[in-house]
């Protein structure tokens, strides 16, 4: 099972919440028989939300465990460990820097708070904050308030070109207001890497080719798009909607519906988004982020 808990950013940044999961996930490893229960299931931290995996438990007694209160020497052991990790020269970690400091205009981050740290873990590890599936991505219990759709519609904040890890990128920040927005902007994503890698790797025979990459957040998306000297065309476009529409289908389309209810509280159908898809004109996908290419 998954156990999925909706852990809000604080001024643009996850740190608080990564470093909430380093300790959690700390605490639950305090003798070895217990570090073996868990060491292959390490849970992640995304932008507004944080995954864990429950093996072998049930999930009260697991929900039990997380929400115990941090121990202020595992809070200040593991910011070490975080620190650590943030500085691994990785393009996710050096595109968060470069929107840290280029769209959010944060130069230097605050020092950490103790109490800070104590207080997020206490505010969102609470059952308002979860929602748990099984292992296939159906949601088994769901906490959190659902909203109804509104109108997609969504707004460019930004677009520039820049240099990030020594190749040219186009990055664009969009703010969305519900599913469809963000189907749409993963469609093109997977649009953009799947033509990268046709385009390099099988039509002039390069192993590697442009690394491109999308952070979500609660109400906005990043998205670093290596340029190009070539942009998908129609035919390819085409073939890669009947892609997408297979894979919203399958599992991750499973998964995204749970982030989406951590993002924004909101809940279509498997159907709506396949029809929302197809229907969007080519025209208004090639729009959307090359159009000042």
């Amino acid at each position: 099972m998954y156990l999925y808990v909706k852990t809000p950013p604080i001024n643009h940044s996850n740190e608080i919440a990564h470093l909430v999961e380093h300790c959690v996930h700390n605490a639950r490893a305090s003798s070895i028989d217990k570090y073996f229960k868990i060491c292959d299931y390490n849970p992640s931290t995304f932008f507004s939300y944080t995954k864990y995996f429950i093996h072998d438990q049930d999930y009260e007694s697991f929900i039990k465990e997380i929400e115990e209160p941090l121990q202020e020497k595992i809070i200040k052991r593991e910011y070490k460990a975080l620190k650590e990790e943030l500085k691994q020269k990785t393009f996710i970690n050096k595109f968060r820097n470069f929107v840290d400091k280029r769209i959010w205009n944060i130069k230097n981050k605050e020092k950490l708070n103790i109490w800070d740290v104590i207080s997020y873990h206490k505010n969102n590890y609470n059952n308002e904050h979860y929602i748990l599936a099984d292992d296939n991505y159906k949601i088994i219990k769901n906490w959190i308030n659902i909203k109804n759709e509104n109108e997609w519609k969504f707004e460019i904040l930004g677009q520039s070109q820049n240099v990030i890890d020594w190749e040219k990128n186009f990055v664009t920040i969009l703010k969305y207001s519900n599913r469809k927005d963000q189907v749409l902007l993963d469609f093109i994503w997977v649009l953009y890497d799947t033509w990268a890698e046709y385009n390099y790797r099988y039509i002039h025979w390069s192993y590697n080719y442009p690394y491109s990459c999308i952070v979500e957040g609660d109400w906005y998306v990043w998205i670093a798009l290596p340029l190009l000297n070539k942009y998908p065309n129609t035919d390819f476009i085409k073939q890669a909607v009947e892609y997408y529409c297979i894979l919203l289908m399958e599992w991750n389309a499973r998964e995204n519906s749970i982030i989406n209810l951590l993002y924004i509280n909101k809940l279509p159908s498997q159907d709506d988004m396949i029809s929302f898809i197809k229907e969007t004109s080519i025209d208004t996908i090639l729009n959307i982020l090359w159009k000042n290419n």
